[in-house]
């Protein structure tokens, strides 16, 4: 405890802290987004609103090649300005996007001529995707950028003001146009393409050069597609279960799943605060000192998550007929297995912390690896089956599976 409380006081416990309390008004306004959603749309609104978020999100991580870990190294160490990364980004993102709808367009073509004539929506449906696609990329990239280089002021308004105005989006479009004419979806789309055009226009020096030279092209994509698949596993996969249970159970089911699993991000809060806190203390304790305190730290994670996880569990029925309204108590049962499952994995994460500090990330990524594997399988098999808690048990098992493959293997290193 002496090494907590000498900590606490650092300056670095202290933009930890920061950090966390920027995400933890995140949470909680995107929390307040997704019970408007619910109780206005209902599962098959919320539903909706859950897949087009999580189809972007994975589409744009798998096209993005870790271009924005890149950007935000180059900017980082000085070889390139925010508007040269900004403008490099914009172009990767839209020639990933040509190339996507380029594809969609040809395949639909051979399989029906006539189809250019009677699709006018998949036009517009590009139109959305394109703004979604652009301005979540730029959020990506401008809030990495400015925990890189100790901005939290700016980090706070970034991470507060897209939820904000997001919510402000949806609560005019619905109380103007109404229900039937206006989907959240919309709201979502302006809210993150506004907030980050004005963030980057509100950071970006204006006489910075625009364009890049080639060798530090050649060096940023070089450094991009080195650390591509060490983030994208684990990133694309916690979006699985959305798109597989969207795809093979249905809108209304994912609502009732994402619903459940929006809670959780209460519980999840508690390790993503010590992960950053205790990185930097295990870049300067090595040895045996640090094996003691990935134990105390993962005993103090455990205690912490069971306090709040414990009210969720035992009252799961109760707070979503509260929360998002009496039908949603049909999840309940998936709300207390993802409770679990937020128990078990967040407990590891200290040993995960303890691998990347050491230099070790590549130990730490096939873990993830191994066990996202394992919760994608799962899901194949059991959603189809069991709809949202089929999804539920696959992300209990992958989660419990990656905690006893961390600890297995961070007993077996030698001190």
């Amino acid at each position: 405890m002496q090494i907590f409380n000498r900590l606490l006081k650092s300056q670095t416990a202290k933009r930890v802290a920061t950090v966390f309390f920027n995400n933890f008004l995140r949470q909680v306004l995107s929390l307040c987004i997704t019970i408007f959603v619910a109780r206005s749309y209902g599962a098959t609104g919320r539903g909706e609103y859950a897949l087009f978020s999580s189809l972007v999100t994975v589409i744009a991580l798998i096209c993005s090649l870790g271009l924005v870990n890149a950007l935000v190294y180059m900017m980082k160490t000085g070889h390139m300005a925010l508007k040269q990364a900004a403008m490099l980004l914009f172009a990767h993102s839209t020639a990933a996007i040509a190339l996507i709808f380029s594809i969609v367009a040809a395949v639909e073509v051979v399989a029906n001529p006539s189809w250019l004539e009677m699709r006018y929506s998949f036009w517009l449906i590009g139109v959305l995707f394109f703004l979604y696609y652009h301005g979540l990329y730029l959020n990506l990239m401008l809030t990495s950028h400015l925990l890189a280089v100790g901005d939290t002021r700016n980090h706070r308004r970034q991470m507060v003001a897209i939820p904000l105005v997001t919510l402000a989006m949806i609560l005019c479009g619905y109380a103007v146009l109404g229900e039937e004419d206006f989907h959240p979806v919309l709201g979502l789309i302006v809210g993150e393409c506004l907030t980050s055009v004005l963030m980057l226009l509100y950071l970006m020096n204006w006489r910075a050069p625009v364009k890049t030279p080639f060798p530090l092209l050649k060096d940023c994509y070089s450094y991009s597609l080195r650390s591509y698949f060490s983030g994208l596993t684990g990133a694309v996969l916690t979006k699985m279960d959305n798109l597989v249970l969207g795809s093979f159970a249905g809108v209304e089911a994912l609502g009732f799943y994402a619903s459940a699993k929006s809670l959780c991000q209460l519980v999840q809060s508690v390790p993503i605060a010590f992960s950053g806190f205790l990185f930097g203390l295990f870049v300067e304790r090595a040895g045996s000192a640090g094996r003691i305190l990935v134990f105390k730290s993962s005993a103090a994670i455990l205690s912490l998550s069971l306090c709040l996880s414990a009210p969720i569990y035992v009252g799961s029925s109760w707070i979503l007929s509260s929360v998002y309204g009496s039908e949603f108590t049909e999840a309940a049962d998936a709300l207390t297995i993802l409770v679990v499952a937020a128990v078990a994995a967040g407990a590891s994460n200290p040993v995960a912390s303890f691998l990347n500090a050491n230099n070790q990330p590549g130990a730490s990524s096939l873990l993830s690896l191994t066990s996202a594997s394992l919760s994608a399988a799962l899901l194949f098999a059991l959603v189809p089956h069991m709809s949202y808690n089929g999804a539920a048990y696959a992300t209990l098992i992958g989660s419990i599976t990656l905690a006893i493959l961390r600890y297995c293997y961070f007993l077996r290193i030698k001190t």
